[in-house]
Order: structure tokens, then sequence, then C-alpha cells
């Protein structure tokens, strides 16, 4: 079992089976029945995925592109959705209002070791399946510090996220910053969660 993300609601987890690049498969929580793993027609792969607020719809990264899809593994969209000029995307997670999209794109390594990471944001209009165009809430640090693993808190009002100094992935360097989603606030380092060096403090979710 690889990367993993929860419903909203909690009745579903979509998951990576077989390790980095492996098939996607979708359970429901309550008696852990797989309701698709993707075997047929043909296998669907990725390596991170996030749900809409009522688990209809599921975005999935594989190799930096991302692509909208009903959770049958049918393409909502018949392209991917656009990242900005150069960088590939991974680390997605839609709004919990379904208003929004936030993610990484890195200039980098692989979807799950990704390097030179800034977190974007742009609308999503759920009735319509579109997506505005990428605006960066969070670039590179002046000391080349990069940006990864973002998610909206319940409100929607903040994002946590991981900043390192190397790679997203098993980094000992990382540490939990917040940011204001819409970028009213520069990042906020959680100094007490941070309270020494090596923690790998990575990967942050709201309770």
């Amino acid at each position: 079992m690889g990367c993993h993300a929860l419903s909203r609601d909690g009745t579903k987890i979509a998951m990576t089976l077989a390790g980095a690049f492996g098939r996607g498969a979708i359970f429901n929580v309550a008696d852990r029945v797989p309701t698709n793993d993707f075997t047929v027609p043909t296998p669907t792969s990725w390596d991170f995925a996030t749900f809409d607020s009522k688990a209809t719809k599921l975005l999935t990264v594989e190799n930096g592109h991302m692509m909208l899809r009903d959770l049958t593994g049918a393409l909502l969209l018949p392209n991917e959705v656009p990242n900005l000029v150069g960088p590939l995307a991974t680390h997605p997670e839609i709004s919990p209002d379904d208003t929004h999209l936030v993610n990484v794109e890195f200039t980098g390594g692989a979807d799950y070791s990704a390097s030179g990471g800034t977190i974007v944001t742009r609308t999503f209009d759920t009735t319509t399946n579109t997506f505005g165009a990428p605006a960066v809430l969070v670039p590179i640090t002046a000391s080349s510090e990069s940006n990864f693993y973002p998610s909206y808190s319940p409100d929607g009002q903040w994002i946590v996220f991981t900043r390192t100094s190397g790679q997203s992935y098993n980094d000992g360097s990382a540490q939990t910053w917040v940011v204001k989603a819409d970028g009213s606030q520069p990042p906020v380092q959680l100094t007490t969660a941070n309270f020494g060096g090596g923690l790998t403090n990575s990967w942050a979710r709201w309770v």
C-alpha cells in the first residue's frame, strides 16, 4: 500500500497499490471492500489523489499530470489540468467547499520525491468541472527551501504545508508551516511543532 487520501466524509479512501507508480484503488472504509481496483479493462495508476467533498470525483496525479475522474476511473475532462509553464504537478487537494484546488508544482524528481516545490492554488467549478489558471501561493524561498504536501483546514481558511531544504519524501529538514489560503498573510512556521532539527516533520493534516 502506498500514498492514500481519505474522503472528507470518511466513507472512502483512495490508495496506490504496489508502491510508487502503482495501480490505483478505491475502498469503502466501513467494510474495507474495494469499489474499484482498476484492473479491468486496463490499469489506472496514480501516486496521489484527492476527492471532492461529496466523494464523487477524484483528481489523480501520475508522472506530474493531474487528471479529473469519476469513481469508475473515467475521465471527466479530456485533457490534464494545466500547470504553470515548465513545472510538473503533485500533492493535490480540493478545498472543503469544492471551489479551489491547491497543489505543488515541482521542477525535479518524481511525484513522490519532488524537488523545487512551489504551492499554487486555482479556482474549481464542480458543476462544469473546470479549473482556473494557477496562481503562486507559496514560492520557493530566497534560501532555496521548497514547499510540499499542502492541505486545507476544515473551514478552508488556512493551508498547512511542509517546507524542506531538500526533497519532499522523507527529508529530515522538513518543518510544518501554515499560510492563509487567500494569500492575505505570509506563511507562519509552527515553531512549537518544529521544536528540534532533523524531525522529518512532514505531511501534516488537520483534525
